[in-house]
């Protein structure tokens, strides 16, 4: 979570994009002795993009999640730090329905953690590999609370 409140570092968060029907879901991981509750945070539910309109509404969509990407769900920040090697493989398997940079950046990002020898690409830990910020003007899963690490 991107938060300037010192009680949210150390939060960690796993989210879930369902294909099917573009719902997103958001479940916080157990930290010990950290005072918040793991489990639900937000339950599935397609999520419209801050900014737009109740009229004409932007809803997330597959090509919107990328390392390094930012979301905002309902007024929470969160920063794409790594994700699950199935989502890669996904990708690989359905060109079509992804931006090719999208594609590129998970690529980027393995392709980085399997340099550094990171056998648990995709769980929270170290700062992972950042395949660089060349999505962030152009444009599986877990969510690192402090992005700034």
């Amino acid at each position: 979570m991107d938060s300037t409140r010192p009680e949210d570092q150390g939060r960690e968060f796993t989210i879930s994009y369902r294909l099917v029907d573009d719902k997103i879901s958001v479940y916080e991981k157990p930290v010990r002795n950290s005072g918040w509750m793991p489990g639900k945070f937000l339950d599935f539910s397609r999520i419209q993009k801050p900014g737009s309109s109740n009229d004409d509404p932007a809803y997330y969509a597959p090509h919107d999640f990328y390392i390094g990407a930012m979301v905002d769900f309902h007024g929470h920040r969160f920063c794409l730090k790594c994700a699950d090697i199935f989502v890669l493989e996904f990708m690989e398997k359905n060109p079509e329905c992804f931006p090719e940079c999208v594609k590129e950046n998970l690529r980027n990002y393995f392709a980085c953690e399997n340099k550094r020898g990171n056998t648990n690409a995709g769980q929270l830990g170290e700062k992972p590999c950042d395949p660089g910020g060349v999505l962030t003007n152009s444009i599986v899963s877990i969510f690192d609370p402090n992005p700034t690490n």
